[in-house]
């Protein structure tokens, strides 16, 4: 479901393809229809992963037949961002997955989520740079990953695996990919710059 595209268009009859970046992320929403709208995407996106796999966990936690419950969980989380990334309801033409990579943190690792937000906000201070902000963090979350110290999911209450890092490094080189373009305007000096902080 493409939040940032369906608010447009409902409170505003406005595409947001059409302007701005032409992304459906929460970065493209705030800057093209407000504020508002930008914290709504974010929060939808977010919880977009997050919902999807907790309805996984709920729908599989009983079931004798399932060996690795936690396997279930990450095809969840990869298979939202793909949507998410690429949703058959806009021309396949969606996010670039950082709000929905924090979704699925918060779900399956509070602790990971905790330090990618506090980094995030920390870079971002630094840099006024969403984009750089936004990778950075999930590149750094992702290495933490693989220390033994977050292998368990506080909120679902599932033992984590070294499949759970492989995961998330699918899901950050996602972000990455989506943010080629970006990554030319860091390179080149041209990147956007946030004015709010």
């Amino acid at each position: 479901i493409p939040f940032s595209l369906l608010l447009g268009k409902i409170f505003y009859k406005k595409d947001i393809r059409e302007a701005g970046s032409g992304n459906l992320g929460a970065t493209n929403a705030g800057r093209v229809l407000g504020e508002k709208i930008g914290i709504a995407t974010l929060l939808l996106d977010l919880l977009k992963c997050s919902l999807s796999v907790l309805i996984i966990f709920l729908l599989l936690r009983n079931n004798p037949d399932i060996t690795y419950l936690s396997h279930y969980l990450y095809l969840a989380g990869i298979g939202t961002l793909i949507g998410h990334c690429y949703p058959l309801f806009a021309s396949f033409r969606g996010g670039k997955a950082v709000a929905s990579t924090f979704g699925f943190l918060l779900i399956m690792n509070l602790y990971l989520f905790l330090i990618g937000v506090v980094l995030f906000f920390l870079i971002l201070k630094l840099t006024k740079t969403v984009s750089l902000s936004s990778m950075f963090s999930l590149v750094f979350v992702a290495i933490l990953s693989f220390l033994p110290i977050f292998n368990n999911s506080l909120l679902l209450g599932v033992s984590l695996d070294l499949a759970f890092s492989i995961t998330l490094l699918v899901m950050v080189s996602l972000v990455i990919y989506r943010h080629e373009s970006n990554i030319v305007k860091i390179m080149n000096r041209s990147e956007n710059k946030v004015t709010w902080l």
